[in-house]
């Protein structure tokens, strides 16, 4: 009946001497593998280490993905030096419309902002110009 087992009729749990010996075990083995600080996420660490060679399909997918984003890169940097020129020229035409020296444009005219400055100190967009 149940007794063999380690419970009585009345479904009273009580551990046997097997199960009491393998709790024993698995707390040993959770004090040794925190002594060596052994966890499932060093397990992975291991295994990325032990990593295969990659392949050529690998190699050359990685090489063509590091010249697609220098590609990306020059092309963003040319939509932004395009952008400053647009900037620069709106800026140049604005201030020939206000007739202020060339001088003048030089040291009022901020690209970043998009700001001309006008003699009064008066600031306009140059999107509103």
């Amino acid at each position: 009946s149940n007794k063999a087992v380690g419970r009585d009729d009345e479904g009273d749990d009580r551990i046997t001497p097997g199960e009491r010996e393998r709790r024993k075990l698995d707390k040993k083995k959770r004090a040794e593998m925190r002594k060596n600080k052994t966890s499932k996420s060093m397990h992975m660490e291991s295994d990325k280490r032990r990593k295969r060679k990659p392949s050529l399909k690998d190699v050359r997918d990685k090489e063509l993905k590091e010249i697609r984003n220098e590609e990306e890169t020059e092309r963003k940097q040319i939509s932004k030096d395009q952008k400053d020129a647009e900037r620069l020229a709106l800026a140049v035409e604005a201030m020939q419309r206000l007739d202020i020296s060339p001088s003048i444009l030089a040291a009022s005219v901020s690209l970043q902002r998009k700001q001309i400055f006008k003699p009064s100190g008066e600031i306009l967009s140059a999107y509103e110009i």
